[in-house]
């Protein structure tokens, strides 16, 4: 055997060997996969506090070099900050520690605003707050729950106010809020955004309260189906609000100035004010049923009221309300859209019954 062939026949069996060491390893023959670092995220984290706050609020993930993910809080055992909420300032820098594994995140502590509201604001159905200062000069809130809009409208009787705690902290965004009541409220020029005064809500062409000196038309007439109540068929839905709230419906065949100014509240449906409730949205009612006596359930026209405010509300002369009835079993409904006419009631429309 020559010198090349000998040559030849090692290296042969070498790579033989190679191969068969390789299929051994990954049989199990004592080669392993290198351990993955371990890894922590933040999920969620609250960026603005109020000054004074002792922790702060978030959620991490730890991922372990197996590949183990494991929800831990922000303030759980383990977990170190160098959080510091003593003084107010921007974009400060978080570390967060778990398990010798770091995670930052920025935020912001925010010195809360003064807050110096002043009147009662309508905040819920039939319900409303009154901030006021006390005789050391802190603020003051008080809860009113009224019965129904009859109440709040003519203050004939008046509730018991109810003292409410509270607190001003910051919300998530990073708003001063005034946390009572079971909500929070977020101050601005003198009032709460997002919820009128009382005194909004009664001024001149106010969009929540009735317009109560003109009528009220509807934009088209209701359809002549099966379906539709026997007195709405091909008619016009005409509204009217007195002083104490109450409200008065009447159909008819035009809604000339003519028409309107010779109709009668002897002729009207009345839905009285302590049947409808007020809230920011507006005054409204849902589910009113009026009482017509021994009428038979087909002939009534009163069931299932509501009233449903759209965007621009009591002042819109386009599309002010709608004004719907519901069918229910023999009871057929309607729908309309309500606007604000040019129309004025006349004067003692309302004490006259002839």
């Amino acid at each position: 055997m020559t010198k090349k062939v000998l040559i030849a026949i090692l290296a042969v069996l070498l790579v033989f060997g190679l191969a068969s060491c390789s299929d051994g390893g990954n049989s199990g023959g004592g080669s392993s996969e290198p351990k993955r670092p371990a890894e922590l995220s933040v999920t969620s984290f609250t960026e603005n506090y109020p000054v004074g706050t002792e922790k702060p609020s978030g959620a991490l993930l730890y991922t372990s070099t197996e590949g183990k993910i494991t929800p831990v809080d922000i303030n759980d055992a383990g977990v170190t900050t160098n959080f510091d909420a003593k003084t107010a300032g921007t974009n400060k820098l978080l570390k967060i520690t778990y398990k010798g594994i770091d995670a930052v995140k920025y935020y912001n502590v925010v010195e809360p605003q003064k807050v110096d509201i002043t009147g009662t604001f309508i905040v819920d159905k039939n319900t409303t707050l009154t901030f006021s200062t006390d005789t050391d000069g802190k603020l003051k809130v008080t809860k009113e729950a009224w019965t129904d809009w009859y109440q709040f409208n003519t203050l004939a009787t008046m509730p018991t106010p109810e003292k409410l705690e509270y607190t001003i902290g910051i919300s998530p965004s990073g708003n001063t809020v005034i946390r009572t009541n079971g909500w929070s409220y977020m101050p601005k020029d003198g009032g709460l955004a997002g919820y009128p005064s009382e005194s909004t809500y009664f001024e001149y062409g106010s969009e929540y309260t009735p317009d109560l000196e003109h009528f009220y038309v509807s934009t088209g007439t209701e359809d002549n189906r099966s379906t539709t109540n026997k007195a709405a068929k091909g008619k016009y839905l005409v509204m009217a609000f007195d002083a104490e709230g109450s409200a008065y419906f009447w159909f008819t065949s035009n809604v000339d100035q003519t028409t309107l100014e010779g109709l009668n509240i002897a002729g009207a449906v009345k839905i009285p004010a302590n049947k409808m409730s007020f809230d920011q949205a507006g005054v409204n009612f849902k589910n009113v049923t009026i009482d017509e006596g021994s009428v038979a359930v087909e002939d009534k026209k009163a069931s299932n009221l509501a009233i449903i405010l759209n965007r621009d509300h009591y002042a819109s002369t386009t599309r002010a309300f709608g004004f719907v009835s519901s069918s229910d079993g023999a009871y057929k409904g309607y729908s309309y859209t309500m606007k604000l006419s040019d129309v004025v009631i006349p004067v003692n429309f309302f004490s006259t019954s002839t």
